[in-house]
Protein backbone atom coordinates (compact mmCIF):
# COMPACT_ATOMS: atom_id res chain seq x y z
CA UNK A 1 0.00 0.00 0.00
CA UNK A 2 3.02 2.29 0.32
CA UNK A 3 3.18 2.66 -3.46
CA UNK A 4 -0.57 3.36 -3.57
CA UNK A 5 -0.12 6.03 -0.89
CA UNK A 6 2.56 7.78 -2.93
CA UNK A 7 0.34 7.60 -6.02
CA UNK A 8 -2.54 9.14 -4.10
CA UNK A 9 -0.34 11.88 -2.65
CA UNK A 10 1.15 12.86 -6.01
CA UNK A 11 -2.25 12.81 -7.74
CA UNK A 12 -3.87 14.97 -5.04
CA UNK A 13 -1.24 17.67 -5.58
CA UNK A 14 -1.37 17.65 -9.38
CA UNK A 15 -2.93 20.84 -10.78
CA UNK A 16 -4.68 19.37 -13.84
CA UNK A 17 -7.45 16.76 -13.93
CA UNK A 18 -5.92 14.90 -16.88
CA UNK A 19 -2.66 14.51 -14.94
CA UNK A 20 -4.49 13.14 -11.92
CA UNK A 21 -6.34 10.61 -14.06
CA UNK A 22 -3.09 9.61 -15.75
CA UNK A 23 -1.31 9.05 -12.44
CA UNK A 24 -4.04 6.72 -11.21
CA UNK A 25 -4.08 4.86 -14.54
CA UNK A 26 -0.32 4.30 -14.40
CA UNK A 27 -0.81 2.83 -10.93
CA UNK A 28 -3.00 0.14 -12.52
CA UNK A 29 -6.38 1.61 -11.66
CA UNK A 30 -9.21 1.56 -14.21
CA UNK A 31 -10.32 5.14 -14.88
CA UNK A 32 -13.10 5.73 -17.42
CA UNK A 33 -13.52 8.47 -20.00
CA UNK A 34 -14.22 12.06 -18.91
CA UNK A 35 -13.80 11.22 -15.22
CA UNK A 36 -13.29 14.29 -13.04
CA UNK A 37 -11.08 13.92 -9.95
CA UNK A 38 -10.63 17.18 -8.07
CA UNK A 39 -7.48 18.29 -6.27
CA UNK A 40 -6.99 17.15 -2.68
CA UNK A 41 -8.68 13.81 -3.44
CA UNK A 42 -6.87 10.81 -1.96
CA UNK A 43 -7.70 7.28 -3.12
CA UNK A 44 -6.01 4.24 -1.58
CA UNK A 45 -7.36 0.90 -2.74
CA UNK A 46 -6.06 -2.49 -3.78
CA UNK A 47 -8.30 -2.25 -6.86
CA UNK A 48 -10.09 0.81 -8.21
CA UNK A 49 -12.55 1.13 -11.07
CA UNK A 50 -14.25 4.43 -11.92
CA UNK A 51 -16.85 4.50 -14.69
CA UNK A 52 -17.16 7.03 -17.48
CA UNK A 53 -18.21 10.59 -16.58
CA UNK A 54 -18.03 10.06 -12.82
CA UNK A 55 -17.11 13.06 -10.65
CA UNK A 56 -15.21 13.11 -7.37
CA UNK A 57 -15.13 16.50 -5.65
CA UNK A 58 -12.51 18.25 -3.53
CA UNK A 59 -11.45 16.78 -0.20
CA UNK A 60 -12.73 13.22 -0.77
CA UNK A 61 -10.78 10.46 1.00
CA UNK A 62 -11.23 6.82 -0.07
CA UNK A 63 -9.26 4.05 1.61
CA UNK A 64 -9.92 0.32 1.18
CA UNK A 65 -7.70 -2.76 1.29
CA UNK A 66 -9.94 -4.37 -1.31
CA UNK A 67 -11.89 -3.25 -4.38
CA UNK A 68 -13.60 0.11 -4.88
CA UNK A 69 -15.96 0.40 -7.85
CA UNK A 70 -17.71 3.65 -8.77
CA UNK A 71 -20.26 3.58 -11.60
CA UNK A 72 -20.65 5.92 -14.55
CA UNK A 73 -22.25 9.33 -14.05
CA UNK A 74 -21.94 8.95 -10.28
CA UNK A 75 -21.08 12.05 -8.24
CA UNK A 76 -19.28 12.12 -4.89
CA UNK A 77 -19.47 15.54 -3.24
CA UNK A 78 -16.91 17.41 -1.15
CA UNK A 79 -15.27 16.02 1.99
CA UNK A 80 -16.73 12.52 1.80
CA UNK A 81 -14.79 9.93 3.83
CA UNK A 82 -14.86 6.26 2.81
CA UNK A 83 -12.62 4.02 4.90
CA UNK A 84 -12.16 0.41 5.97
CA UNK A 85 -10.68 -2.85 4.75
CA UNK A 86 -13.50 -4.31 2.67
CA UNK A 87 -15.25 -3.63 -0.66
CA UNK A 88 -17.28 -0.66 -1.83
CA UNK A 89 -19.52 -0.92 -4.88
CA UNK A 90 -21.40 2.15 -6.11
CA UNK A 91 -23.65 1.79 -9.16
CA UNK A 92 -24.39 4.14 -12.04
CA UNK A 93 -26.14 7.52 -11.62
CA UNK A 94 -25.55 7.64 -7.86
CA UNK A 95 -25.05 10.73 -5.71
CA UNK A 96 -23.28 11.10 -2.36
CA UNK A 97 -23.79 14.40 -0.55
CA UNK A 98 -21.23 16.57 1.20
CA UNK A 99 -19.50 15.24 4.29
CA UNK A 100 -20.84 11.69 4.28
CA UNK A 101 -18.89 9.01 6.15
CA UNK A 102 -19.07 5.47 4.78
CA UNK A 103 -17.31 2.78 6.80
CA UNK A 104 -16.36 -0.36 4.84
CA UNK A 105 -15.25 -2.71 7.61
CA UNK A 106 -17.61 -5.01 5.69
CA UNK A 107 -18.89 -4.58 2.13
CA UNK A 108 -21.11 -1.62 1.26
CA UNK A 109 -23.23 -1.73 -1.91
CA UNK A 110 -25.18 1.15 -3.43
CA UNK A 111 -27.16 -0.05 -6.43
CA UNK A 112 -27.89 2.17 -9.45
CA UNK A 113 -29.51 5.58 -8.89
CA UNK A 114 -29.07 5.66 -5.12
CA UNK A 115 -28.79 9.12 -3.57
CA UNK A 116 -27.26 9.78 -0.18
CA UNK A 117 -28.86 13.19 -0.04
CA UNK A 118 -28.11 16.37 1.88
CA UNK A 119 -24.98 16.21 4.01
CA UNK A 120 -23.41 14.57 7.01
CA UNK A 121 -25.00 11.12 6.84
CA UNK A 122 -23.22 7.95 7.94
CA UNK A 123 -23.09 4.29 6.96
CA UNK A 124 -21.48 1.87 9.42
CA UNK A 125 -20.51 -1.77 8.98
CA UNK A 126 -19.16 -2.22 12.51
CA UNK A 127 -20.63 -1.18 15.83
CA UNK A 128 -18.68 -0.97 19.09
CA UNK A 129 -15.01 -1.41 19.90
CA UNK A 130 -14.61 -3.88 22.77
CA UNK A 131 -11.76 -6.37 22.89
CA UNK A 132 -12.75 -9.78 21.55
CA UNK A 133 -9.84 -11.36 23.44
CA UNK A 134 -11.65 -10.49 26.67
CA UNK A 135 -14.78 -12.30 25.56
CA UNK A 136 -16.93 -9.36 24.47
CA UNK A 137 -19.70 -10.48 22.09
CA UNK A 138 -21.39 -7.20 21.18
CA UNK A 139 -19.20 -6.01 18.32
CA UNK A 140 -21.18 -6.48 15.09
CA UNK A 141 -19.52 -6.46 11.67
CA UNK A 142 -21.92 -6.84 8.75
CA UNK A 143 -22.48 -5.51 5.25
CA UNK A 144 -24.88 -2.75 4.17
CA UNK A 145 -26.88 -2.92 0.94
CA UNK A 146 -29.07 -0.13 -0.49
CA UNK A 147 -31.36 -1.01 -3.41
CA UNK A 148 -31.66 0.95 -6.63
CA UNK A 149 -33.59 4.22 -6.89
CA UNK A 150 -33.49 4.76 -3.12
CA UNK A 151 -33.08 8.13 -1.39
CA UNK A 152 -31.37 8.51 1.99
CA UNK A 153 -32.16 11.82 3.69
CA UNK A 154 -29.65 14.23 5.20
CA UNK A 155 -27.85 13.15 8.37
CA UNK A 156 -29.42 9.69 8.38
CA UNK A 157 -27.33 6.97 10.06
CA UNK A 158 -27.39 3.38 8.79
CA UNK A 159 -26.26 0.59 11.12
CA UNK A 160 -24.35 -2.61 10.28
CA UNK A 161 -26.24 -5.41 8.57
CA UNK A 162 -29.03 -3.20 7.21
CA UNK A 163 -30.57 -3.87 3.81
CA UNK A 164 -32.77 -1.17 2.29
CA UNK A 165 -34.98 -2.34 -0.55
CA UNK A 166 -35.19 -0.60 -3.92
CA UNK A 167 -37.34 2.50 -4.47
CA UNK A 168 -37.30 3.37 -0.77
CA UNK A 169 -36.99 6.72 1.02
CA UNK A 170 -35.33 7.24 4.41
CA UNK A 171 -36.23 10.49 6.17
CA UNK A 172 -33.70 13.03 7.41
CA UNK A 173 -31.99 12.37 10.76
CA UNK A 174 -33.30 8.80 10.84
CA UNK A 175 -31.44 5.98 12.61
CA UNK A 176 -31.78 2.83 10.51
CA UNK A 177 -31.13 -0.26 12.63
CA UNK A 178 -33.18 -2.92 10.81
CA UNK A 179 -33.99 -3.85 7.21
CA UNK A 180 -36.39 -1.60 5.30
CA UNK A 181 -38.60 -3.31 2.68
CA UNK A 182 -38.56 -2.11 -0.92
CA UNK A 183 -40.89 0.69 -1.98
CA UNK A 184 -41.10 2.02 1.61
CA UNK A 185 -41.00 5.46 3.22
CA UNK A 186 -39.38 5.17 6.66
CA UNK A 187 -38.13 7.65 9.23
CA UNK A 188 -37.55 8.14 12.93
CA UNK A 189 -35.24 6.92 15.69
CA UNK A 190 -35.29 4.04 15.11
CA UNK A 191 -36.55 4.30 11.53
CA UNK A 192 -39.92 2.60 11.04
CA UNK A 193 -41.96 2.09 7.87
CA UNK A 194 -44.66 4.76 7.43
CA UNK A 195 -46.19 4.03 4.05
CA UNK A 196 -45.50 2.60 0.63
CA UNK A 197 -43.75 4.95 -1.78
CA UNK A 198 -46.20 3.81 -4.46
CA UNK A 199 -48.98 5.51 -2.46
CA UNK A 200 -47.30 8.84 -3.26
CA UNK A 201 -46.87 8.00 -6.93
CA UNK A 202 -49.17 9.23 -9.67
CA UNK A 203 -50.00 7.21 -12.78
CA UNK A 204 -49.17 9.70 -15.51
CA UNK A 205 -51.04 9.90 -18.78
CA UNK A 206 -49.01 10.05 -21.99
CA UNK A 207 -49.64 13.77 -22.45
CA UNK A 208 -48.43 14.46 -18.90
CA UNK A 209 -45.20 12.58 -19.55
CA UNK A 210 -44.75 14.49 -22.79
CA UNK A 211 -45.22 17.79 -20.92
CA UNK A 212 -42.56 16.76 -18.39
CA UNK A 213 -40.18 15.80 -21.20
CA UNK A 214 -40.76 19.04 -23.08
CA UNK A 215 -40.16 21.06 -19.91
CA UNK A 216 -36.94 19.11 -19.32
CA UNK A 217 -35.74 19.79 -22.87
CA UNK A 218 -36.52 23.51 -22.62
CA UNK A 219 -34.68 23.83 -19.31
CA UNK A 220 -31.73 21.94 -20.76
CA UNK A 221 -31.51 24.26 -23.76
CA UNK A 222 -31.82 27.33 -21.53
CA UNK A 223 -28.81 26.01 -19.62
CA UNK A 224 -26.60 24.58 -22.37
CA UNK A 225 -27.88 26.17 -25.58
CA UNK A 226 -28.93 24.52 -28.82
CA UNK A 227 -32.27 24.05 -30.59
CA UNK A 228 -34.99 21.43 -30.51
CA UNK A 229 -37.75 20.18 -32.76
CA UNK A 230 -40.38 17.43 -32.65
CA UNK A 231 -39.94 14.47 -34.99
CA UNK A 232 -41.74 11.17 -35.59
CA UNK A 233 -39.29 9.38 -33.29
CA UNK A 234 -39.25 11.97 -30.52
CA UNK A 235 -37.74 15.32 -29.61
CA UNK A 236 -34.53 16.14 -31.46
CA UNK A 237 -31.94 18.40 -29.82
CA UNK A 238 -29.19 19.86 -31.99
CA UNK A 239 -26.13 21.71 -30.79
CA UNK A 240 -23.44 22.55 -33.32
CA UNK A 241 -22.73 19.27 -35.14
CA UNK A 242 -24.17 16.98 -32.46
CA UNK A 243 -27.70 15.57 -32.19
CA UNK A 244 -29.71 13.79 -29.50
CA UNK A 245 -33.07 12.04 -29.93
CA UNK A 246 -35.25 11.71 -26.81
CA UNK A 247 -38.14 9.31 -27.30
CA UNK A 248 -41.03 8.43 -25.00
CA UNK A 249 -41.37 5.06 -26.72
CA UNK A 250 -38.95 2.24 -27.42
CA UNK A 251 -36.49 3.04 -30.17
CA UNK A 252 -36.24 -0.01 -32.40
CA UNK A 253 -32.83 -1.45 -33.38
CA UNK A 254 -33.38 -0.65 -37.06
CA UNK A 255 -33.89 3.01 -36.16
CA UNK A 256 -30.79 3.03 -33.96
CA UNK A 257 -28.77 1.55 -36.83
CA UNK A 258 -29.50 4.66 -38.89
CA UNK A 259 -27.94 7.05 -36.35
CA UNK A 260 -24.43 8.27 -37.09
CA UNK A 261 -21.58 8.69 -34.59
CA UNK A 262 -22.74 12.21 -33.71
CA UNK A 263 -26.34 11.21 -32.93
CA UNK A 264 -27.16 10.06 -29.40
CA UNK A 265 -30.47 8.64 -28.25
CA UNK A 266 -32.44 8.37 -25.01
CA UNK A 267 -35.17 5.74 -24.80
CA UNK A 268 -37.43 6.72 -21.89
CA UNK A 269 -39.63 3.62 -22.08
CA UNK A 270 -36.66 1.32 -21.44
CA UNK A 271 -34.55 3.89 -19.53
CA UNK A 272 -31.69 3.16 -21.92
CA UNK A 273 -29.39 5.47 -23.84
CA UNK A 274 -26.53 5.39 -26.30
CA UNK A 275 -22.89 5.64 -25.37
CA UNK A 276 -21.51 7.79 -28.18
CA UNK A 277 -19.45 9.79 -25.69
CA UNK A 278 -20.33 13.10 -27.32
CA UNK A 279 -20.69 16.28 -25.29
CA UNK A 280 -24.42 16.74 -25.93
CA UNK A 281 -25.15 13.19 -24.77
CA UNK A 282 -23.08 13.60 -21.59
CA UNK A 283 -24.65 16.94 -20.72
CA UNK A 284 -28.24 15.81 -21.26
CA UNK A 285 -27.81 12.60 -19.27
CA UNK A 286 -26.25 14.43 -16.33
CA UNK A 287 -28.95 17.12 -16.50
CA UNK A 288 -31.75 14.53 -16.57
CA UNK A 289 -30.21 12.58 -13.69
CA UNK A 290 -31.42 15.21 -11.26
CA UNK A 291 -35.02 14.18 -10.56
CA UNK A 292 -36.26 13.82 -14.16
CA UNK A 293 -35.05 10.53 -15.71
CA UNK A 294 -32.07 8.23 -15.23
CA UNK A 295 -30.64 6.02 -17.95
CA UNK A 296 -28.34 3.03 -18.36
CA UNK A 297 -25.94 2.89 -21.28
CA UNK A 298 -26.58 0.26 -23.96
Amino acid sequence: MKKKYLTSKIASLSPINSLRRGIYKRAGYKIGKNVSIARNVKILAKELEIGDNARIADGVFISSLRKVKIGEFTEISQNVIIDGDNELEIGDNCFIGTGYHINVRDKVTLEDSVALGGSGGQIWTHSTWPEEIDGHQINKISSVHIGKNSWIGTKAIIHPGVKIGQNSIIGSNSLVTTDIPENTLAFGNPATPIKKVSEMKKDLKDWEKEDILMNLVKRFIDTYGGQYQKTEIGIMIKDRNETAIISMKKIEPEEIAKFDSKTAYFDIERKRCSKKNIKLERNFRRFANYYSARFKSE
